[in-house]
């Protein structure tokens, strides 16, 4: 009698609604592996007459038949939306929906949203059938939203509507002294944001376009803001000026630090991030900062994914300092002795390396939220096997 073989399932969502006993009969075994599972209550007992293992993160019980849509980024849904009956709606990213939504929200079975939901204040009934992993914002019915960061210059000061609120996801700076604020009071428009930039000279009379919620941080006159997304460089002297401000964190470098001289100030009004090397001479320079942190040798700091192998760690001799990043890979050619002369680690979620060089990397790490070696991420169902059938999707459904 031929052997049964295993299956393996790694997916972001597998719907399981419609399996059949056939299916799981054929399988010794059924592995899934996803993000979210959908079953249906025939099939949660169907299941545990079997060997199933359900790896996920969200069980969603949901009828038989449904139709299930699942969109990234930004999603929005208002009176035009034409959807099938029976539809299941999973949104990885933000959810708006518009005041004319209820009636296309009444096909939607269930709504999931992994992000963020906007939703009007009288659709705040509608709520409640939406789960939600993330975080709610209640707007009112009349804003105009805007998904994004807003600057107010002239020409948004020329079409802002009478007596509307306007609804920002993302920060509003005010920061151009150049502007007439009193046309935008007079209309009566409201900015309902939780931060914003305004300039010192604007700053009573900036209060009325803001609520009480809202986290003003003061531009003091003559200074310029410093985008969180430019560098400082003598492009950026030359565009914005010698007196500058970054609401935020500022990271140096060797680059940044042949500009220092010219400033006349540089406010930073969260943590400056500087190399060990420059640590006294870093302060010569006209320079306030809320907090100040030593890195040591070169920076690499805010990606998603780093491989590190031996031939980076040879081309760094002052060391490499790791920062905010989600998945470090050490690589296998690694020494151990050359990571903990020249690696650190800082800020990182999951940090991946060779057993050998798992208690060097745990020495040489600060606030790092997982340690994992490949041995351990091998043990699993990455491990191919001639008596397992794979099968790896973006969705799958039975």
């Amino acid at each position: 009698m031929e052997q049964l073989k295993k299956l393996s399932i790694n997916t972001a969502l597998c719907d399981m609604t419609e399996i059949t006993e056939e299916v799981l009969s054929s399988y010794s075994e059924l592995n899934v592996n996803a993000a979210a599972v959908l079953l249906s209550e025939r099939v949660s007992v169907l299941i545990s007459r079997y060997s199933v293992k359900l790896n996920t993160a969200s069980t969603l019980k949901v009828p038989e038949g449904i139709n299930t849509i699942v969109k990234n980024g930004s999603v929005e849904i208002d009176g035009t939306d034409v959807t099938a009956d029976k539809t299941l709606l999973i949104v990885n990213g933000t959810l708006l929906l518009r005041p004319a939504a209820e009636k296309a929200m009444e096909n939607y079975v269930q709504i999931t949203v992994n992000g963020s939901l906007l939703y009007p204040k009288g659709l705040a009934g509608q709520v409640s059938r939406i789960h939600v992993n993330g975080h709610q914002k209640c707007y009112p019915d009349n804003a105009v939203c805007i998904l994004k960061d807003l600057t107010v210059d002239k020409y948004f000061i020329i079409r802002a509507v009478q007596n509307t609120p306007y609804f920002i996801t993302g920060k509003v700076s005010i920061t151009d002294p150049s502007l007439d604020l009193s046309t935008l009071i007079h209309k009566n428009v409201t900015l309902l944001c939780e931060k914003a930039l305004v300039m010192e000279s604007f700053f009573e009379q900036a209060l009325s376009l803001f609520d009480e919620n809202t986290d003003i941080s003061v531009i003091p006159d003559g200074f310029s803001l410093l985008p969180d997304n430019m560098e400082l460089n003598e492009f950026t002297l030359a565009q914005l000026g010698k007196k500058l401000i970054r609401t935020g964190d500022l990271y140096i470098t060797d680059k940044n630090m042949e500009v220092l001289p010219s400033l006349e100030s540089l406010k930073v009004t969260g943590t400056v991030y500087l190399p060990e090397k420059y640590s006294k001479e870093f302060l010569k320079f006209p320079v306030e900062y809320g907090q100040i942190s030593l890195t040591k040798g070169t920076l690499i700091s805010d990606k998603s994914n780093l491989h590190i192998d031996k031939q980076l760690l040879e081309q760094t001799p002052e060391g490499l300092h790791v920062m905010d990043c989600a998945t470090v890979e050490i690589d296998k050619d690694v020494p151990g002795n050359l990571a903990r002369e020249r690696l650190y680690l800082e800020d990182c979620a999951l940090i991946k390396c060779p057993p050998e060089l798992k208690s060097i990397i745990e020495l040489i790490s600060s606030d790092v939220a997982s340690i994992s070696d490949y041995t351990e991420e091998t043990e699993g169902s990455d491990e191919k096997n001639d008596d397992t059938v794979y099968i790896n999707a973006a969705t799958y459904k039975f």
